[in-house]
């Protein structure tokens, strides 16, 4: 398995992947409307943060990003695993991926926001430290709001 920074060519395998993912959690990926952001992956996501790539053998299995709230403080977004890979580690790879690469770009803070659906994620967001704290964003979907601290 290789974790990777985001490159265009790779838009289409990301596109079949969200599909995916997006069906197993019961929700509709849609790259015209609320998840344009999947569309314009440099410009919202690596200007100041980045957007990695979990593959097995070529093929996209997971993702997560990272974006700039503020100077100082960053937000985890798009952390996806097919359902088969669930449970076995690759969540914890792309989390420390973006812990540990997070003060690169100058944040002390991250920030998430998650849905009850995402029980195992809630989990792992827990075990790396991260603290639940009130609303931070206007999400309609979302249900719970963490933040960790950077040493």
């Amino acid at each position: 398995m290789d974790c990777i920074s985001y490159k265009p060519e790779f838009q289409n395998d990301l596109e079949i992947f969200l599909e995916k993912v997006f069906i197993s959690f019961g929700f509709q990926w849609l790259p015209d409307g609320k998840d344009a952001d999947t569309r314009e992956i440099p410009n919202v996501y690596q200007k100041q943060g980045d957007f990695w790539l979990l593959r097995d053998g070529g093929q996209i299995i997971g993702s997560i990003a990272l974006r700039a709230l503020d100077h100082s403080i960053g937000e985890v977004k798009r952390f996806y695993l097919l359902p088969e890979y669930r449970g076995k580690g690759c969540g914890k790879r792309l989390l420390e991926k973006t812990i540990q690469t997070a003060p690169q770009f100058g944040f002390k803070k991250l920030r998430l926001d998650t849905t009850s659906r995402s029980a195992a994620a809630i989990h792992l967001f827990q075990k790396y430290g991260f603290k639940e704290i009130p609303r931070y964003n206007d999400n309609p979907r979302a249900e719970f709001f963490f933040e960790l601290m950077l040493s």
